[in-house]
């Protein structure tokens, strides 16, 4: 506990005892003339960090007052902050308490007493919580004014693994005092609860307070990204500081990279990565499989071997598996024939069918989901199959695909949005894309996916303003998309708004998409 909470307490004390003057001097007997000259000097000594004078008076004045709570408690104060004697202490807040049972400061107290000696303990003792948690309620009862009690409370409360509860004490902490210590609390357990607005409106309050703090920028790239706010998170992670940059700011680099197919961005970050090993140790297999993604989706499989080679050297557990993958890409390598049937592992499987399809092998792609639909009827592999019969222009028969896999999947998102932009590029059922396009963001209104969607269909229907409204959000969560950008743009040209293309096209090309080439031949024709 903090000299200032001692102080603050005996100055509300103060306050009251000196409004008695203002209704006539007499009223004071000698007696209260003297305790208030105790009451004023003990917090003034321990304010000044004279804890030997403090204790002189308070001692002098227990062997006149023996029975006084309010020394009894500032005793149990001075052999806590100053002499470290929490068991003594508690003594003395016991015999307050004799007195006052439901005093709210020596409850808060004992409370934080007892959390101490909880974080002390080698066995971290959950009955001292609870026994805290008693004593936190009795004095936030008597008095819901004290910061200090309810910052504890909510403390205790996610220790105990109660975050609700937690964050029901911090919300009324931060209505006396704002600090950055119960905001990155409650963000924490609004964390554990799945509250993500909450999240982000508590980091956002961080900033408020301290808008430079490092600590938070992380978490809230992060719950960004989980908030499908792509481009923010983006943004957010940019703001960290160099010295900052570890293993988490890397692995959600690179996720988000992958999230908006920044292949060329992927591999500078790993060839920076290459001259770090502590922060390469540190990365998730997930992050490993992003970078070999990378390299093969632009035809560099000799690098996407190397990065698994790597990977087998850092990830023990995982061995086997890279060992595989790095196995099926020789396949990309060597002019000579592997079974993909081989592949130990589901995931290496995954690699091949993706590699075959940025190769245009729709051949060999199609075998491959064949093979693997055998074994397991998996709606994103049909959907793969979907994609490939669209490039070969069978839309007849990737039709009665999807009308196949509605029996089982009609329900999904998935499904209903591949429908929905199926019909849509076909010029088919606009109403009925419609229909199913809505049906997917009443279930998740934040996918970039599902919003580019509808606002491609709105434009099939001509209704390029409103189709904006969509787009623009799909945009400003994924600006390096190729299909958003492209229905932006057709936007953005039945209004005539020739900057506004460029400016998409140039922001594009700044980040090396993929198809950056493509985009400038584009620019050359923009206004």
């Amino acid at each position: 506990m903090s000299g200032k909470t001692t102080q603050s307490l005996l100055v509300l004390l103060f306050i009251n005892l000196a409004m008695a003057p203002l209704a006539g001097q007499d009223y004071l007997t000698e007696t209260q003339r003297e305790k208030n000259n105790y009451f004023l000097l003990v917090p003034f000594y321990f304010h000044q960090g004279m804890p030997d004078r403090a204790e002189a008076l308070i001692d002098e004045f227990l062997e006149k007052y023996p029975r006084d709570p309010i020394m009894l408690t500032e005793k149990a104060v001075l052999l806590t902050q100053f002499r470290n004697k929490p068991d003594e202490a508690l003594e003395f807040i016991k015999k307050a308490k004799e007195i006052v049972p439901g005093y709210y400061y020596s409850n808060f107290l004992h409370a934080s007493i007892l959390f101490t000696k909880f974080l002390t303990s080698r066995k971290g003792e959950s009955a001292l919580l609870e026994e805290a948690a008693t004593h936190l309620e009795i004095s936030i009862q008597d008095n819901e004014q004290l910061f200090e009690s309810l910052y504890l409370a909510g403390i205790v409360q996610s220790e105990l693994n109660n975050p609700e509860k937690s964050n029901h004490y911090f919300t009324l902490a931060v209505t006396l005092r704002e600090t950055l210590p119960v905001y990155i609390y409650m963000a924490y357990n609004y964390k554990k609860t799945g509250e993500l607005q909450k999240e982000l409106d508590t980091y956002h309050n961080i900033l408020r307070i301290d808008p430079r703090n490092e600590q938070v920028k992380k978490p809230l790239a992060e719950a960004y990204l989980y908030k499908k706010e792509y481009y923010l998170s983006y943004q957010t992670l940019l703001e960290v500081e160099e010295k900052n940059r570890d293993a988490k700011y890397y692995s959600l680099l690179l996720e988000l990279y992958s999230r908006f197919n920044l292949n060329e961005r992927i591999i500078q970050t790993f060839q920076v990565l290459t001259k770090d090993d502590e922060v390469l140790k540190q990365l998730t297999p997930a992050n490993i499989f992003t970078i070999v993604y990378a390299f093969g989706s632009l035809g560099r499989f000799q690098e996407a071997r190397y990065a698994l080679i790597v990977a087998e050297g850092i990830f023990k557990q995982q061995k086997d598996l890279f060992n595989d993958m790095a196995g099926v890409i020789k396949l990309f390598l060597e002019e000579r024939e592997i079974n993909p049937a081989d592949a130990r592992y589901n995931y290496s499987l995954y690699v091949i069918l993706h590699f075959y399809k940025t190769q245009k092998r729709y051949g060999e792609a199609i075998g491959l989901i064949t093979k693997i639909l055998a074994q397991k009827n998996e709606l994103g592999i049909s959907l793969e199959l979907c994609d490939i019969l669209l490039e070969q222009g069978e839309t007849k028969k990737a039709e009665a695909l999807l009308l196949r896999l509605q029996k089982d999947h009609g329900g999904s998102s998935v499904w209903q949005n591949f429908y929905a932009y199926f019909l849509a590029m076909n010029d088919t059922s606009l109403q009925h894309a419609s229909e199913f396009s809505k049906a997917t963001l009443e279930k998740d209104g934040d996918s970039p996916a599902y919003l580019d969607t509808y606002g491609y269909i709105l434009i099939k229907m001509k209704k390029y303003d409103e189709a904006l409204k969509y787009l623009q959000k799909a945009y400003e969560k994924n600006p390096f998309d190729k299909e958003i950008i492209e229905h932006i743009v057709e936007c953005f040209q039945s209004r005539h708004e020739q900057k506004k293309i460029r400016a998409v096209y140039e922001l594009a090309i700044e980040h090396d998409v993929d198809f950056k080439a493509d985009l400038q031949r584009k620019l050359e024709h923009v206004d």
